[in-house]
């Protein structure tokens, strides 16, 4: 851990003539995060959450991830995004602790967590203070909007927010778009299926912007740096705070993060979370028309059913998709159980056949 004295390493920094924000008397810390992984930023703001003793105390932590699609604790990820495409493209996929809606993640976004105790839980206000170092740093025309988003030209969204409420702690988090891979945003951010039915939390689509179009100066430490200063100017005017540089893989000060980042890497949590949801596909197999649906419920096969105008086709593929049940939802375990039917049963050697197309098939568009 390291640390910047905010009197030296800042004072090229203009000062910020700070708006109404709470009077606060207690301590400040701020962090800044030295990794990218999204599982180990996302483990050290829970570890924050879980083990920082803020009775008395306001916590600023500022993170950025490699690429990574990020959805809420209440999401389904098919929905959200194109699950093949972020494995063909080597971008993560990470499910929060917190609720909300979906983001994109890269090294061009900034990350803020603001903790505080539940009863002085603002939004608003840390969205206030995002504000007026933007307007006043930068001179851009930029507020928050009645939705928590911060927007910039009346028009575009730059910064999203989520949050998570203890009985005692609270935590909001919202990013900050500089300079983003807007092609990867808008094509990962798609749902994996044309026909996919899901009573998860939506995302509500935007048009964004990167704040580096209007000026280049705009980078992640300017940034952290002036939003840092601003924080440590509205709440502990005239003490010296440290910025403290981490690395949230430490083991000996955060006991315990270890296997909160492991967590976040299992497919139970990624996937396992996800409610209930129904997907219908449809082929034509030796000129016939086949519809199937499969319902899932936490990351599983949980129903399927198949519809064919052939009563004999339609018994076969029954029969054969029957055995899924339980199975992950993910085409590499669905292709491995429908095999071990095929492989297992009496089959003619024509519907042998018509079950390795529909193995294809469906292993294809899942």
């Amino acid at each position: 851990m390291s640390w910047i004295p905010f009197g030296v390493a800042l004072n090229k920094f203009i000062c910020f003539r700070c708006r109404s924000f709470s009077l606060w008397k207690g301590e400040i810390s701020v962090y800044r995060s030295l990794s990218h992984n999204p599982f180990e930023n996302l483990a050290f703001e829970d570890w924050l959450y879980l083990n920082a003793d803020l009775a008395n105390r306001r916590i600023l932590f500022l993170w950025r991830n490699e690429p990574t699609i990020v959805i809420g604790r209440h999401q389904n990820p098919w929905a959200e995004c194109c699950v093949e495409s972020l494995k063909q493209h080597n971008v993560h996929l990470a499910r929060r602790k917190s609720g909300g809606g979906t983001v994109y993640h890269d090294l061009g976004n900034v990350n803020l967590s603001f903790f505080t105790p539940r009863k002085l839980y603002n939004r608003k206000e840390n969205l206030a203070l995002i504000v007026q170092v933007l307007q006043e740093r930068w001179k851009l025309r930029v507020k928050a909007s009645c939705r928590d988003d911060i927007v910039i030209d009346e028009k575009f969204k730059i910064s999203g927010s989520s949050s998570k409420l203890g009985q005692a702690v609270a935590y909001h988090h919202c990013t900050l778009l500089l300079n983003v891979n807007e092609w990867f945003l808008k094509s990962l951010l798609q749902p994996s299926y044309v026909d996919i039915s899901s009573k998860a939390t939506q995302s509500i689509r935007s048009s964004i912007m990167n704040l580096a179009t209007k000026d280049q100066t705009l980078e992640f430490h300017s940034v952290t740096d002036a939003i840092a200063q601003m924080f440590c100017q509205t709440y502990a005017p005239g003490r010296n705070v440290k910025l403290l540089e981490v690395l949230p893989t430490n083991e000996n000060q955060f006991p315990g993060i270890t296997a909160m980042t492991k967590e976040l890497q299992e497919w139970q949590w990624t996937y396992g979370k996800t409610p209930r949801f129904t997907v219908t596909f449809s082929t034509n197999i030796a000129s016939n028309d086949i519809s199937m649906k499969i319902t899932s419920y936490h990351g599983l096969v949980e129903n399927t059913s198949i519809h064919c105008d052939d009563s004999g086709i339609q018994a076969l593929f029954t029969d054969l998709v029957d055995g899924l049940k339980g199975v992950r939802f993910d085409c590499g375990d669905v292709k491995l159980a429908l095999n071990d039917y095929i492989n297992s049963a009496s089959l003619t050697f024509l519907d042998r056949k018509s079950c390795y197309q529909f193995t294809n098939w469906i292993v294809s568009v899942l």
